[in-house]
């Protein structure tokens, strides 16, 4: 089986750098890699059975399929439902989960939980098959939310997690076999802002300035001279700070200003969209200390969308959860992963965001009904 060293050799030989390597190309022969990036990715192998979970060392088998490992966006910016599809979706979600989503005062707000809920529902779906109404979620006391019912155990994804994140134009979920996993989109703030006003700069980051430590400030400084870069960065740092307390699962429990993040992977603005030289830097990824402490089992990874959204994915170890109540952990078949495979995992090259649209949210046996209710006006 190839190291992902041995995989990016192949990409590089093939000159196939537009060629995704999938997390499960780790598991192919050399040959069967090689095929793949030859034929531009249309020759892909097929999936392997899994082997049984290790009860004797509470390993689990790496091979996680592509339906564990799950990174979704909808952009909600051109959605405009009208009155029949609004009612209609209304009716895939609980009693609870409708009424939550009708607290929000604007519709904006509403669309986005809406969705954020029937993306939770598609997930689970997706990687148990559950029928998206039967989905039991519940939260930590934290916030993150869980499928706590679960019709059986999946060999190649005995921690399967997921979390949801949604601000101004996208809805974003993650979800992962084997490791903790959080997800935060953060919006600029005209697209925050109720009047489509942005709020000055300087009052925004002087009501937040302890929640951040002086490196990152340093950090967040050197990004400017432009409001542009500099809002960047600090939605980039906010945003980290969000996916790693919402993947642990205390949410906004645990202080901000423990956390201290150093980005990498820096890029001029051409490559977040702006002004070469000129606009935000593009950081992919990023390193954490808490009180001061490396945490160098976390793994961050940072990608940019599109009107300076930015989205942040963080992926630690089970042992991490932070679960006052104890239903999240309680679904946990490894809780404590053997090393090597936790390695892989977090070695295994981040994927990229996958776009949905709504209908692709409905159930399959319902997708009809949504088409005429969409198509009313």
């Amino acid at each position: 089986m190839p190291s992902l060293e041995i995989l990016k050799e192949l990409q590089d030989l093939n000159l196939a750098d537009d060629v995704e390597i999938p997390p499960e190309a780790v598991h192919w022969t050399e040959e069967e890699a090689n095929s793949y990036f030859e034929s531009g990715g249309a020759e892909v192998p097929a999936p392997r059975a899994p082997a049984a979970a290790s009860s004797a060392t509470g390993a689990a088998p790496a091979a996680a399929t592509s339906r564990t490992i799950l990174r979704w966006v909808v952009d909600t910016s051109a959605w405009a439902p009208m009155a029949a599809e609004w009612a209609f979706l209304l009716t895939l979600v609980t009693d609870e989960e409708r009424e939550k989503t009708m607290r929000f005062k604007f519709e904006a707000d509403q669309k986005r939980a809406l969705l954020s809920r029937l993306l939770q529902r598609a997930a689970c779906h997706e990687a148990y098959g559950t029928p998206h109404a039967a989905a039991v979620i519940k939260r930590t006391k934290g916030g993150k939310p869980y499928l706590a019912e679960r019709p059986a155990v999946l060999a190649d994804a005995p921690n399967w997690n997921f979390n949801v994140s949604h601000e101004g134009d996208y809805v974003v979920l993650a979800a992962e076999p084997l490791l903790l996993c959080g997800i935060d989109v953060a919006a600029p703030s005209v697209a925050r802002s109720k009047s489509g006003k942005p709020r000055d700069l300087e009052e925004h980051f002087d009501t937040l300035r302890n929640y951040f430590t002086a490196l990152e400030w340093r950090t967040i400084r050197a990004c400017g001279p432009s409001d542009d870069g500099l809002e960047a960065c600090f939605r980039q740092h906010w945003s980290l700070k969000e996916a790693f307390t919402k993947a642990r699962g205390d949410g906004i429990a645990f202080e901000f200003s423990r956390i201290e993040f150093t980005l990498a992977g820096a890029d001029d603005g051409a490559a977040a969209g702006g002004a070469a030289g000129g606009g935000p830097r593009l950081y992919t990824r990023a390193s954490v200390a808490v009180d001061g402490m490396p945490q160098p089992k976390w793994r961050f990874d940072i990608q940019p969308l599109k009107a300076g959204h930015w989205v942040s994915v963080a992926r630690g170890p089970p042992l991490d959860a932070i679960d006052g109540w104890g239903g999240f952990a309680a679904t946990f078949c490894a809780p404590q992963p053997a090393a090597a495979l936790v390695a892989e995992h977090m070695q295994r090259s981040e994927p990229r965001l996958q776009p949905k649209v709504v209908a692709e949210l409905v159930p399959q046996e319902r997708r009809e009904e949504h088409r005429e209710a969409a198509a009313k006006r």
